[in-house]
């Protein structure tokens, strides 16, 4: 798995606020709705935090993970009193059980094989205490091919250039970001669909408690372009 979002991680905090702010509704939700309220929370793929400082910010006991040591460091800036741990997903071995774990803003695609993503199901399956619950999205191959396509932009004063491809028979969205200095950074992330992310909830003993297609809790179509799982350990 590539390196993510390394050259624009300090960018992204900011970029990520609204869907962090839309995954606290889903906890609402899932509270309202299963009388489900997590005390603690295991943040998988936590990027540069935003999600973890929301959710710590409610007094939640949070432990976030993720593999880039450039995202670690953005997200201990800006929560000195959360543990981190600087680890690949599927490669997270903590050696205690969470109410809740979460994986948000499609980092689930960034995992090039179903292999890989059975792993991480099987990596959250172990971290849960025995009803826990799983919050995670995933990106379907409509919002790539809808993103297709080459794109100037501008994140607080940085300039480049975005170029994204999506190989339909492999499955696969390639996206380059051109910093116009000699500096590329190149992201590669694969489509899921929810046959296959079902059959791999189904294989590592989860029970689908909801599918939603947006964080409006909209059913899921056949053209959704993200997909939220909302997961309880069985």
């Amino acid at each position: 798995m590539l390196k993510s979002y390394e050259k624009l991680s300090e960018y992204y905090y900011d970029e990520w606020g609204n869907f962090s702010l839309q995954y606290l509704q889903l906890l609402d939700h899932i509270a309202s709705e299963y009388g489900f309220s997590p005390d603690s929370i295991l943040d998988i793929a936590c990027g540069t935090g935003n999600l973890l400082s929301a959710l710590n910010g409610m007094g939640k006991q949070v432990v976030g993970c993720d593999m880039s040591p450039q995202m670690i460091a953005i997200a201990k800036k800006n929560n000195p009193d959360v543990e981190f741990h600087t680890v690949n997903m599927i490669d997270v071995a903590l050696n205690r059980k969470f109410d809740l774990a979460v994986c948000a803003f499609d980092s689930i695609n960034y995992l090039l094989s179903e292999n890989d993503v059975s792993k991480l199901f099987s990596v959250v399956y172990a971290h849960l205490a025995n009803g826990g619950i799983f919050l995670f999205d995933v990106n379907t191959q409509h919002i790539f091919r809808d993103h297709a396509g080459i794109f100037k932009r501008d994140i607080n004063g940085t300039t480049f250039t975005q170029t994204a491809t999506y190989d339909g028979e492999k499955e696969l969205a390639c996206t380059v970001f051109d910093f116009g200095t000699g500096e590329i950074e190149r992201h590669v992330q694969k489509a899921y669909d929810d046959e296959t992310i079902a059959a791999l909830l189904e294989q590592n003993s989860f029970e689908i408690l909801d599918t939603f297609a947006n964080i409006e809790f909209a059913a899921p179509t056949k053209d959704a372009k993200r997909l939220i799982y909302v997961v309880r350990k069985c």
